[in-house]
């Protein structure tokens, strides 16, 4: 859609509409943000008129400081005594938690979460709802009295108050037995009212002054919900106990309560995302959930099932679909000054192309020499062409899984975490200096006048950005946690790194392994990029050509897309052009260069990969 709106856009591109709708609204809101908006929350004058309206006579209403996402919370005294706990959720509420409902409905699903878009009613009146019947069918939660429209455009709910203590504020030693069977008793209650609360962590596990666990915020429920909806609620307290008293207990009181097949049921749900984010955090810190996990399965007899997809896009996902948007609006221009590019292409020498692929073939293998390069053992070297075959398929999805996929390549073959992570960064240590070593090499053969023909930026530009860099550095590490960061997931691998450099250096086998494939690799890709441009007939001279390449690899290395979509193809485009090369001729040489390097290994990519797992190498 963006490609074709740049083509058939003559009055303004979209990007500049989008800028300028984006402005005026960041100007708008500053403009409110110094002038003031208007304060729709209602007062407390009108809280207590509407509680008078439905026979409640308010003498005191008290601020409650707790945490309820988009409501505000006050206590509301009659003469008498009463107490009713109030909540009220307003417009400016339920907006200002748009971007995170938006986020939570693209990335989740089957979590319980409503539309993003969906009226502020909806999530007021299903909690009422909710709480009207599961306290109709013996829930033991708190009983509504008023649930109503107040002030412009708020909602108010009322519950009978009572003492609270939540169990999110209790420590491991005051999670007792009794408490963790009352626990049970009352999800069992809520089960047999067949509703699913989606929300129930130990915030809204509330003890009251008799000893008995009440069930609170039913903003999120799902009346007359099935078995498998069900199971989302006790896997959620599964998790929340299990962290406070251990995976045996938690278990044992659960199928007491529910029975065995109601328990086995909630496996597919343990897991992190299927969890609030409280009790997500929770299990992260005490680390329970795979032994939980376990516990079901040999209490209840049940089968290792798998884990139920919640995910509908996943973040590395949705980032590679944004920037390669942003990759194809960055081509748009340069295919529409490319010319006649099926004329070309069909009068293209395919010999040359042929050996472009040929080419391409070959930085494999040598890939797999660097590799085998930097580790102090042989690695078989079939399996070590798989795995970097492999990697190209991976590295679509996120730039890094290609060092992930290594590093558990390494492992399988017995190697530890520690040894893989030295010998991918020896490896890329290794690919950075040959890389640099060339382009200083190819300088000085084709003197700095080729230089001349490019269009770089200044060195004051270039100065200009390294100081930026230097000071943003330099700034974060005055920050604790971010020196703490560096300290515990930086210096580490950059030192093993280091040492494992050192020895190959005392290796001269190993060096020549390491740095000959290492060179191969980048040969390679530059000898495809010259055979590319003779197939539609460039005339410019071979180091001109690993130039541009050795240079645009690196502008383009910053690009955040999956294998540089777009930001290589543009580098090297706006490369040959500014070198001479006939702009048509030049983008039929990358796009033919880009099929050969990039496209065309995915395939044996994807059975390298297939294969790898089917035979536990990975």
């Amino acid at each position: 859609m963006a490609a074709l709106l740049r083509i058939v856009t003559s009055l303004g591109e979209p990007a500049t509409l989008a800028v300028a709708v984006s402005v005026g609204w960041l100007v708008a809101q500053i403009v409110l943000l110094v002038v003031g908006m208007p304060n729709t929350r209602p007062r407390r004058s009108e809280v207590a008129s509407v509680l008078c309206a439905f026979g409640f006579d308010t003498v005191a209403l008290e601020d409650l400081h707790i945490e309820i996402p988009g409501f505000s919370a006050l206590l509301a005294i009659d003469r008498s005594g009463r107490e009713l706990f109030v909540k009220i959720m307003s417009r400016e509420a339920w907006t200002s938690q748009l971007p995170l409902r938006t986020w939570r409905w693209i990335r989740f699903r089957g979590v319980g979460d409503d539309h993003p878009f969906a009226a502020m009613r909806r999530p007021v009146d299903r909690e009422a709802l909710g709480a009207l019947k599961a306290y109709a069918d013996g829930v033991p939660t708190a009983r509504l009295a008023v649930s109503t429209s107040i002030g412009v455009d708020s909602k108010l709910l009322a519950f009978d108050s009572f003492e609270a203590h939540p169990l999110s504020m209790f420590a491991d030693d005051e999670w007792t037995p009794e408490i963790l069977a009352e626990i049970w008793r009352s999800v069992g209650e809520l089960r047999a009212s067949r509703t699913a609360h989606h929300r129930l962590s130990a915030d809204h596990l509330i003890l009251d002054g008799s000893g008995r666990v009440r069930i609170v915020e039913f903003s999120s429920a799902e009346l007359g919900a099935p078995e498998r909806v069900l199971a989302v609620d006790v896997a959620e307290v599964l998790a929340v106990t299990a962290a406070h008293v251990g995976s045996e207990a938690t278990v044992a009181a659960a199928v007491a309560e529910l029975g065995a097949p109601a328990v086995a049921a909630a496996l597919p749900r343990l897991q992190p995302l299927a969890l609030t984010d409280s009790t997500r955090a929770l299990v992260k810190r005490t680390g329970c959930l795979d032994q939980l996990a376990a516990e079901v399965r040999r209490v209840t007899g049940a089968t290792d099932v798998p884990l139920e997809n919640l995910q509908r896009v996943r973040p590395n996902t949705l980032v590679a679909i944004v920037m390669t948007a942003v990759a194809v609006w960055a081509l748009v221009p340069q295919l529409l000054g490319a010319g006649d590019v099926w004329g070309l292409i069909s009068r293209a020498n395919w010999g040359w192309a042929l050996m472009a692929v040929l080419l391409s073939a070959f930085t494999y293998v040598a890939a797999a020499l660097a590799f085998a390069g930097s580790l102090p053992d042989p690695v078989p070297l079939g399996p070590n062409v798989e795995v970097q075959l492999a990697t190209s398929f991976v590295a679509v999805a996120a730039t890094a899984a290609s060092m992930a996929l290594t590093a558990r390549f390494l492992q399988k073959r017995g190697i530890d975490l520690a040894g893989a992570i030295a010998a991918v960064g020896v490896n890329t240590v290794a690919g950075v200096v040959v890389h640099l070593s060339l382009l200083g090499v190819f300088i000085g053969f084709g003197g700095t006048k080729i230089l001349d023909q490019f269009e770089l930026p200044s060195m004051s530009l270039f100065g200009l950005i390294m100081a930026v860099v230097v000071v943003v550095i330099g700034v974060a590490l005055l920050i604790p946690v971010v020196r703490r960061v560096a300290r515990q997931h930086v210096v580490p691998p950059v030192q093993r790194s280091w040492r494992g450099l050192s020895d190959i250096a005392r290796n001269p086998t190993k060096l020549a392994e390491l740095f000959g494939g290492s060179a191969g690799i980048t040969l390679g890709y530059i000898l495809a990029l010259a055979a590319s441009a003779q197939a539609f007939g460039s005339e410019l001279s071979i180091i001109t050509i690993a130039l541009v390449y050795l240079i645009g690899s690196v502008v383009s290395s910053a690009a955040p897309t999956p294998g540089g979509i777009g930001a290589v193809e543009a580098t090297l485009i706006a490369g040959f052009t500014s070198a001479g090369m006939r702009a048509d001729v030049a983008f039929g040489s990358v796009m033919l260069f880009r099929v050969a390097t990039f496209w065309l290994p995915l395939v044996p990519g994807w059975f390298s990969y297939e294969r790898l797992q089917h035979e536990g190498a990975i």
